[in-house]
């Protein structure tokens, strides 16, 4: 239990069967209504146009068969030795999914992690993933589903096709394609709380050997929470071309987007007027700070505040994601994307992917901005003021020749599957400030919970001296300035086998993987940044995949894999000599049961899996003296001595009770604890951060056919997670709120005349306002409160 007291919100807190009550009515209720339909074979139509190609949803399922996932190569689901789960473009489109952070309610052993500086990051059995993909590349651009048309979810230390991964697993998007002997177009435009519009459109073109497809996005939001947004501005265009009978296809993705996002955090921030400046610290605020969940802010964190506001009346309910109007971050960025599938013989694909990504950001943050200095416990501070400047200009671009060969060898049928890779990233990043001082201060103290003790939860501010009285740019020199290479070289050499006339199923082979790290450290003179020489350092390892699947009977089968993964520090975590970490490593062993019944109308998943990773990177801090002021100042370094271990079991079903009925759901028990630290030894035998022991979801969807509600569809999404670790205070462990959330949708559809579509659904999010504690890794939030969209859709 948290030994904190509730928040007054969250003191009347519903039990699970209160939350799942009018969720089970509705489709209760939907059944009954219903007109009885003849049952049928659910699921997706899918045409195959080559093995590295699944055709677009055709139903309203939530059950897919096919997957690119397992091999690279299209196959059955239930004939692979792996955990998958694919989220079609039906649920995306139902539950207003629009990138990974609202995309872990959907998802079984997998949660979004709210990381303010990412929307990659994504909890995969208890191992954050920051590393997700968009056809099969890595993406280090800002994410929208807008143009995807799936997402499919590997589980396990999966590295032999994917390379990069974590042994968690990893989410890969696929994107729309131009589709061929096809016209249509479809505009779509939605309002909602905190001030959302966001309108979309996707127009295409086709005959028989070329098509033309172009999407877009613009959306703005606000957010419940203090000046919090975003606002997203994206182009898709892509189109594909047949050549010598379709033995040839060339396709093409070219996009251009910008994001700016207002906030927040991890930081709390807080207004003063002038007058207040004369004051004692409010009682609010001293409260606030004596709660130690909130007073642990990170590696030395300052309180900021923003002259010309007033203090809030109430601080606790905003938690700690409130931000000022001048932390503001901007992305402009572009990707292109090129395939050729070349069909050789029969027997014989290959296909040729490139891909090419820049992005530029610019951050500016109010760093320290009217940094408010308490002496301990008393109500004296001054204020002085700078802000920061943080530029980037990251790059990517890779290069992937695949090949699938189908043999009978003996008695015996394989696929023998064998590629080459090739990718760069590139990161130059520019960190400075404008500063402005007015009193010649020195070190110190904020706030410490008990004055004097050397405890995690004291906070302290550098400032400057009065020799540099004035405004004016400098270059934080310890911090972020560095210009960075990876460059990426694998191989990989597969087997997928089936024997005994299908009823044995193998994937097995392994993974080479060599990464050459190029650093060139900052060399300052005044204002003015220069690099030094190169410093390299390479590393390379060997990943292996063997697993294995059973149909026993027509209907089950067994399966087992044990793999391993690799994941180089792509994001430039260096040591306290400047050095780049060396990579995590992970390793797992996972066996389960597969259900195909009822005419695959029920189709479940039941795994129990055992993985570790090691090398993962912790924090240390370091203090060094500024060149500049000649005043301390601390920068925080990495250090690979974490090794970490997750096990347990996960169950995912689908079912389609009639064509027009659909139900997924899915459960997770996920004990990942750390088993190894250099840092902090006390922490072996604790929960990773936002460590969850059990998730639940369940999603279900009814579209009227027949009757007076013909045209209407109804659905909702039931979850359930257990008491997030949130840290160790003082000995003893924080652990934050059980959640259950339920959200509820109605939707309509009817044709407007020949060829003419209209669609309107009504969305309602945690439709009985729970607000409750959490985090996924990172800082306390609060879960979003009830939340309307209206979406209405023209399709022509």
């Amino acid at each position: 239990m948290s030994p904190q007291a509730p928040h007054p919100r969250l003191a009347l807190r519903p039990h699970l069967t209160r939350h799942a009550t009018p969720f089970l009515l509705l489709c209760a209720a939907c059944s009954l209504v219903a007109q009885t339909t003849a049952p049928g074979k659910p699921g997706e139509e899918v045409v195959q146009l080559s093995v590295f190609e699944v055709s677009a949803t055709t139903s309203s399922s939530y059950h897919t068969a096919q997957t690119l996932s397992g091999s690279r190569t299209v196959e059955e689901v239930r004939d692979l030795p792996l955990s998958i789960q694919v989220v079609n473009s039906q649920q995306l489109a139902d539950f207003n999914v629009t990138d990974f952070r609202n995309l872990g309610p959907l998802l079984v052993g997998a949660e979004s992690t709210e990381q303010t500086n990412s929307d990659r990051a994504v909890n995969l059995r208890g191992f954050q993933s920051d590393t997700q993909l968009t056809n099969f590349f890595i993406r280090y651009l800002p994410s929208d589903t807008y143009n995807a048309d799936r997402v499919e979810v590997i589980r396990g230390a999966n590295s032999l096709i994917y390379g990069e991964a974590d042994p968690g697993g990893l989410l890969n998007v696929v994107t729309v394609r131009a589709r061929f002997d096809n016209r249509s177009a479809t505009a779509s435009y939605r309002i909602g709380s905190d001030d959302l519009n966001r309108a979309t459109f996707d127009v295409n073109a086709g005959n028989q050997r070329f098509a033309l497809r172009a999407l877009g996005l613009y959306q703005s939001k606000g957010s419940w929470e203090h000046w919090t947004g975003d606002l997203r501005r994206n182009i898709f265009l892509t189109g594909g071309l047949r050549l010598f009978d379709s033995r040839v296809t060339v396709r093409g993705d070219i996009e251009y987007g910008e994001q700016r996002v207002h906030g927040p955090s991890t930081v709390p921030t807080f207004n003063f007027t002038s007058a207040d400046q004369a004051k004692a610290i409010p009682a609010s605020l001293l409260a606030y700070l004596t709660d130690s969940l909130y007073a642990r802010v990170p590696a030395n964190g300052t309180l900021k505040s923003l002259l010309g506001y007033p203090v809030p009346e109430s601080i606790v309910p905003i938690g700690t994601k409130f931000e000022g109007p001048d932390d503001l971050s901007r992305r402009r960025y572009r990707n292109v994307f090129g395939e050729i599938q070349f069909v050789p013989t029969q027997n014989w694909q290959l296909l040729l992917t490139a891909n090419y990504q820049q992005m530029d950001f610019l951050n500016d943050v109010a760093r320290n901005t009217g940094t408010v200095r308490y002496a301990v416990n008393t109500g004296a501070f001054t204020v002085n003021r700078s802000w920061g400047r943080r530029t980037i200009d990251e790059g990517a671009r890779g290069v992937r020749l695949f090949s699938s060969y189908e043999l009978d060898l003996g008695w015996t049928h394989q696929r023998i599957i064998t590629a080459a890779d090739y990718n760069r990233h590139d990161v130059d990043s520019i960190n400075d400030e404008l500063y402005t001082i007015a009193t010649n201060a020195t070190v110190t103290e904020v706030f410490t919970v008990t004055p004097g003790s050397p405890d995690n939860d004291r906070l302290a501010v550098a400032v400057y001296p009065s020799g540099l009285a004035g405004t004016g740019y400098r270059p934080l020199t310890n911090n972020g300035n560095n210009l960075n290479r990876v460059d990426a070289y694998a191989g990989l050499f597969a087997a997928s086998g089936s024997y005994l006339d299908g009823r044995l199923r193998t994937l097995l082979g392994a993974r080479y993987d060599k990464f050459d790290n190029e650093q060139h450290d900052p060399i300052f003179a005044g204002n003015t940044r220069t690099f030094g020489a190169a410093r390299t350092t390479s590393d390379s390892r060997v990943s292996p995949t063997l697993g294995a699947l059973a149909h026993v009977t027509k209907h089950i089968s067994l399966f087992t894999t044990y793999s391993e993964s690799l994941k180089n520090t792509n994001g430039f975590r260096f040591d306290e000599n400047n050095q780049v970490l060396p990579p995590q490593t992970g390793k797992g062993t996972e066996g389960g049961v597969k259900f195909d019944l009822w005419d695959a109308r029920v189709n479940a998943q039941l795994s129990a899996f055992d993985i570790e990773k090691t090398n993962i990177a912790e924090n240390k801090t370091i203090t060094t003296n500024d060149p500049v002021t000649g005043l301390p100042v601390s920068r925080v370094v990495s250090v690979p001595g974490q090794t970490g271990r997750s096990k347990g079991y996960e169950a995912q079903v689908d079912v389609d009770p009639t064509p027009h009925w659909t139900v997924s759901g899915g459960f997770a028990y996920t004990d990942a604890k750390i088993t190894a630290s250099a840092s902090d030894p006390s922490s072996v035998g604790r929960r990773f951060q936002g460590g969850k022991k059990y998730a639940f979801n369940l999603l279900t969807r009814y579209a009227f056919a027949d009757g007076p509600f013909k045209g209407f569809n109804v659905g909702g999404a039931l979850r359930y997670r257990s008491q997030p670790f949130f840290a160790n205070v003082n000995g003893v462990n924080v652990y934050l709120d059980e959640s259950t959330v339920a959200d509820v949708f109605i939707g309509y559809r009817r044709k407007l005349g020949k060829g003419l579509t209209w669609r309107s659904q009504l969305s309602i999010g945690n439709v009985l306002d729970v607000q409750d504690r959490y985090t996924n890794g990172g800082s306390v939030r609060y879960t979003e409160p009830r939340s309307v969209q209206w979406t209405n859709t023209l399709s022509f």
